[in-house]
């Protein structure tokens, strides 16, 4: 007897365009790095990280803004398809 599996399908994350038209393009890929270092392997597979990282650098390079990227993306999208990440209560 198989179990009624529902197929699920990934998709693409993007940073909000809202928050990725001010990011510079090393912050870009700080925001990159630092969201596949949160992700679990299970959802990237060919992610050999997943236990999170230290975002640190010299002044004035943008830390905050990545990090709140970082977050924002973490809240409004799911790597599933049709998932939430988060709900207001």
């Amino acid at each position: 007897c198989k179990k009624n599996a529902q197929k699920r399908h990934k998709v693409a994350i993007v940073v909000d365009p809202r928050l990725s038209s001010k990011l510079r393009q090393h912050q870009r890929e700080g925001v990159e790095f630092v969201y596949r270092c949160m992700m679990h392997p299970m959802y990237a597979p060919e992610n050999d990280y997943g236990q999170g990282c230290i975002l640190a650098d010299g002044m004035g390079l943008g830390k905050t803004l990545q990090a709140i990227a970082v977050m924002w993306t973490l809240m409004e999208q799911d790597v599933y398809a049709g998932q939430q990440t988060c709900t207001n209560g």
